[in-house]
């Protein structure tokens, strides 16, 4: 009988090294991924940052302010994606200037300027007030406003739009309630969450200099 509980013990532990074992490549895999996506995306984060120290900004806050032009931008593999809304050769002359002549930038014409997307923020918060809203925020890379409500209240909200006429670039989504906390973060447009605003991107530094 203590033979017995004495196999079955080591059969555990070699049951759960084995977990361990596969558990820990998981890991080691998931960590060589994320560390070619930054070395492919390196080049294309260097200009982004380029580009955002170019922009004025309000001192407190550190939210910058964008060119009426300005569409946004994203990366896309290895490149970063500027979107305007006058996709000229003298646009992207500039813009290429202003992100080191990195040939790593490609351009993209929108329809809406970046702050006329961040404006609709007000029409979001007033619809807050009204109905179970659980967020909003600038979708850069489609050149839309997300909209998320709670499911009761989504015809209700669609209706809404529809009476006032609004041609505003905003996708409605069902959304769901949220609870959580969050602060102001440096780059990136300015979300909404159950009750919080915040702007999307992880603080820190790159190069000495403030980024995300």
């Amino acid at each position: 009988m203590k033979r017995m509980k004495k196999l079955a013990a080591v059969g555990m532990v070699f049951v759960v090294i084995l977990f361990c074992l596969g558990f820990t490549q998981q890991m080691d895999a998931v960590q060589l991924e994320a560390e070619r996506a930054m070395s492919l995306q390196e080049e294309a984060l260097d200009a982004y940052q380029l580009l955002w120290d170019s922009f004025e900004k309000d001192p407190e806050s550190l939210q910058s302010y964008y060119p009426d032009e300005y569409g946004g931008e994203y990366i896309n593999g290895d490149k970063l994606v500027i979107q305007l809304t006058e996709n000229t050769p003298e646009n992207q002359a500039k813009y290429r200037e202003l992100c080191g002549n990195s040939d790593k930038v490609v351009f993209e014409k929108v329809t809406y300027s970046l702050n006329y997307l961040n404006s609709l923020e007000s029409q979001a918060e007033l619809l807050s007030k009204d109905y179970a809203v659980t967020g909003y925020g600038v979708r850069r890379s489609e050149n839309k406003f997300i909209l998320e409500v709670e499911q009761d209240d989504l015809d209700a909200v669609q209706q809404r739009l529809l009476r006032q006429r609004s041609n505003a670039p905003i996708e409605i989504q069902v959304g769901v309630p949220m609870e959580t906390t969050a602060s102001s973060l440096i780059g990136g447009g300015s979300l909404y969450i159950t009750g919080h605003t915040f702007s999307l991107g992880v603080c820190g530094t790159y190069g000495g200099k403030p980024a995300f």
